[in-house]
């Protein structure tokens, strides 16, 4: 949509074509798992809308800083930054960000222990 991938412009609706699919399929697998697990977390339902309440703010703050990126590339050329930099930046931004996530999810204590059956 924003970059010139240097082929002709059936060939780029193509591309297009296979990275929405592609993120389509994906997004559908994890939309799944993530709401599907919402019935799981607890019987209790004031504490399941508690954590939806919390996943919809994560969502907002996401899309807000999603939405920063058309607005920092119509400013680029004020900046003097090329577009290459720029998508570079943002790549490394939001991959730390994914492991910094990451990491958080991993260092999370569980409520309930897991208590592994004995082997037989």
């Amino acid at each position: 949509m924003f970059v010139d991938f240097g082929v002709g412009e059936t060939a780029a609706m193509v591309i297009i074509l296979c990275v929405y699919i592609g993120w389509d399929f994906t997004y559908s697998f994890q939309d799944v798992a993530l709401w599907g697990m919402m019935s799981l977390i607890s019987p209790h339902p004031h504490e399941r809308a508690r954590v939806s309440q919390w996943l919809n703010i994560g969502v907002g703050a996401a899309w807000g800083a999603i939405s920063l990126i058309p607005m920092i590339m119509g400013a680029r050329e004020k900046i003097g930054i090329s577009e290459k930099l720029l998508f570079l930046i943002f790549g490394i931004v939001f991959g730390l960000g994914g492991e910094l996530m990451s990491i958080l999810a991993y260092k999370t204590k569980e409520r309930v222990e897991f208590v592994a059956p004995p082997k037989q």
